[in-house]
């Protein structure tokens, strides 16, 4: 018997992952530290995203290569789970990092390109674009997280070193709010950083302009 919230239907699939999205942020400041939690949070978002795009049509090849990088960095998530701190841990953290982007970038591609070649603005198109604009922060957060592993020294904490607070960074720099409470001190993670700051309001821009557009045209055919 299949769980409620992986029967994902066309018209919804994308309003599904918006509350998962959503969730993760009430989630993980309180259960980031605990082990017996991650992996179950994890599941449950690589599980929807992947019941999500089954239901895009893309060549099955370019599809086979999603599946690769989900079940891939998932495999490095339950490693990591299992694996107490030494040298195992940092070279499959390494790995689960990059894998984990990867597969978050390829699925920033497949959901920025079904949005913008979409005819008609729906509910489900709207979910859509705020999914991927959360996808975008924590996208960012893991090249964080990779740069501060390479770099112990590569920002500046008012507070506790951890992933939360690197999350909270990212999406303080991607709504470009910059509290001034963590920063960059690494070259490398500043041009993130910058880059982040443009790639995000380049998006509102351009989601927004496409929403508007999408919805004059559906009034002048009406």
């Amino acid at each position: 018997m299949s769980l409620p919230i992986l029967r994902i239907n066309k018209s919804s699939r994308h309003r599904n992952l918006l509350l998962v999205l959503i969730s993760l942020f009430f989630l993980f400041p309180f259960i980031e530290n605990i082990k017996t939690e991650i992996s179950l949070v994890s599941l449950v978002f690589f599980a929807v995203i992947l019941a999500t795009f089954k239901t895009i049509k893309v060549d099955p090849k370019v599809s086979k290569w999603f599946w690769v990088f989900g079940i891939n960095a998932f495999i490095m998530d339950l490693v990591l789970w299992m694996h107490s701190p030494g040298i195992i841990r940092h070279v499959v953290l390494t790995i689960f990092l990059l894998t984990y982007s990867g597969f978050l970038l390829f699925s920033l591609i497949l959901m920025i390109r079904e949005i913008f070649t979409d005819d008609k603005v729906t509910s489900d198109t709207i979910c859509a674009g705020v999914s991927i604009y959360l996808l975008i922060g924590f996208l960012w957060t893991l090249f964080y997280d990779i740069v501060n592993f390479l770099d112990k020294n590569a920002f500046h904490y008012a507070g506790v070193r951890d992933s939360v607070s690197l999350m909270y960074f990212s999406f303080t720099t991607l709504t470009t709010v910059g509290y001034g409470d963590i920063f960059p001190i690494n070259k490398i993670a500043m041009s993130l950083s910058n880059l982040e700051a443009i790639s995000g309001q380049i998006y509102l821009g351009v989601f927004v302009a496409r929403l508007v557009g999408l919805h004059l045209i559906s009034s002048k055919k009406a």
